[in-house]
């Protein structure tokens, strides 16, 4: 396949080094037709090309060429002022210091480059060939995903169950055990995203326009999957290191790995995942509050439940108690005695950033990636801040009424929650109104405060609901 695609397919050249001008927008390619000006001054120039030889010629066919060039021109300058002005209104103050620099950069034309030219180890410049800096790169990653950065007690836990042997043949009657179809093969390749290929140079784009192939690459994912002998060269992968931005880029460890793997081998890992969850959906094997890894729900699932726990709390005058865990060893120890004791538990996994194993130093060394800037507070975030201040100060002067018969019914400032259900939200608000309607109106009438007959008390909302018999 490879042979045939260096023999028959185009290949893309290896972009001239040198300043790169600022691009005109999506508006530029229909405007000039089947040719693409990305730059005014190429458009300029044609211009002046097309007059010149109008002048020197002045036939129809020149004329016509004229009239087109120039309006060509105009059409770019018109979506060049657009876009110039489009490009400018993002510059704001809320926006960082770095992203500044960069759109000035961009529009002057600079080229930025992230080649890394040496590397430091504990100070001292260790080599600036690009062999050298690659072994360096690599041993660095190596000794961050290495399993010798656990604690001791965590390795003989985790050698436990790496050293039992899985048995794939002991159920041959499950769903996930039988053939990969010509269907599955299909469906996995239609929902691919355009990536680059590892050393073999096959794409998704060229397994997606075989025809026949497609079959004879279907029966070798069968007899991989059936004699369970991986494929060597599926198992490597080029890992192309790109400085953060931020960082010293001399340090290797501020180095961020992009790894490409072959395309076959990830065709063969969706097929495979795909299998597993329909499984375990099927078979509701999967916690119902396990939103990581699954279609149709994300992690901000677990926070809106808790969100919602906490405002029914707030309404039903109930205590919530919320823990926090960190689970460093395989165990759900934690978890299964809180689960004993009535809690209520939302496990939110978190992906982590590499797919390799001690993939928790690598998080670690996402996190410090962070950097903080002196900019501008965003008008949104200054807003939000100001309106929670102005709730609070409101919540701690109704906090003090507490012997105001309303401060029982509505403890809170905020307004009443819509009910998703309308008739049940009906019947509360008429209750409210009717109600302080009844304890109220002797207000607006100069009428006697009302006394309940049973326990000669004052009417209020709160005895008609929870106190009173009757």
């Amino acid at each position: 396949m490879s042979r045939l695609a260096l023999r028959w397919m185009p290949r893309l050249g290896t972009p001239r080094a040198g300043n790169c001008l600022p691009l005109l927008g999506s508006m530029v390619g229909g405007a000039v037709g089947s040719r693409i000006f990305y730059c005014l001054v190429w458009a300029q120039k044609r211009l002046r090309k097309a007059c010149s030889k109008f002048r020197r010629y002045p036939t129809t066919v020149n004329l016509i060429a004229f009239k087109r060039s120039r309006t060509d021109f105009r059409r770019i300058e018109r979506c060049s002022r657009t876009s110039w002005k489009s490009f400018v209104s993002n510059i704001t103050s809320s926006i960082s210091n770095r992203e500044l620099w960069h759109k000035v950069k961009k529009a002057f034309g600079t080229p930025t480059s992230n080649r890394i030219s040496a590397l430091c180890v504990n100070g001292q410049t260790t080599t600036s060939s690009l062999k050298g800096i690659a072994n360096t790169i690599a041993s660095t990653l190596a000794n961050t995903s290495n399993s010798k950065n656990y604690n001791r007690e965590f390795i003989n836990h985790k050698m436990k169950p790496d050293k039992k042997k899985l048995n794939f043949n002991s159920r041959s009657d499950y769903s996930y055990n039988c053939n990969f179809t010509f269907q599955e093969f299909q469906d996995c390749l239609s929902k691919v995203h355009k990536s680059s290929p590892d050393p073999d140079n096959i794409s998704y784009i060229m397994l997606l326009h075989l025809t026949e192939s497609q079959t004879n690459l279907l029966y070798l994912f069968n007899r991989i999957w059936n004699e369970q002998c991986f494929p060597s060269s599926c198992q490597e992968a080029i890992i192309i290191p790109i400085p953060k931005p931020g960082k010293d880029a001399t340090n290797p460890s501020n180095c961020r790995p992009i790894v490409l793997t072959s395309c076959l081998c990830k065709i063969l890992e969706k097929m495979i995942n795909r299998k597993l969850m329909h499984f375990l959906e099927t078979k509701n094997l999967l916690s119902a509050f396990q939103s990581g890894f699954r279609k149709g729900r994300s992690t901000l699932d677990n926070i809106l439940a808790l969100e919602t726990d906490i405002r029914l709390a707030f309404m039903q005058r109930k205590h919530l108690v919320a823990i926090i865990l960190t689970l460093r060893r395989r165990t759900t120890v934690p978890g299964e005695k809180l689960a004993s004791q009535g809690f209520i538990i939302y496990l939110c996994w978190i992906p982590s950033r590499v797919v390799i194993p001690g993939n928790e130093q690598a998080d670690n060394a996402a996190k410090s990636t962070t950097f903080s800037i002196n900019g501008t507070v965003p008008i949104g975030d200054l807003k939000k801040h100001i309106k929670l201040l102005l709730y609070t100060k409101w919540q701690d002067q109704w906090n003090v009424e507490a012997g105001n018969k309303l401060h029982a019914d509505k403890p809170t400032v905020e307004t009443w929650p819509p009910l998703k259900n309308r008739k049940p939200d009906i019947v509360l608000t008429r209750l409210r109104v009717g109600h302080a309607r009844f304890t109220q109106r002797h207000l607006l009438l100069g009428e006697p405060v009302p006394v309940c007959s049973q326990r000669n008390c004052t009417m209020s909302v709160h005895h008609i609901l929870s106190e009173c018999s009757n």
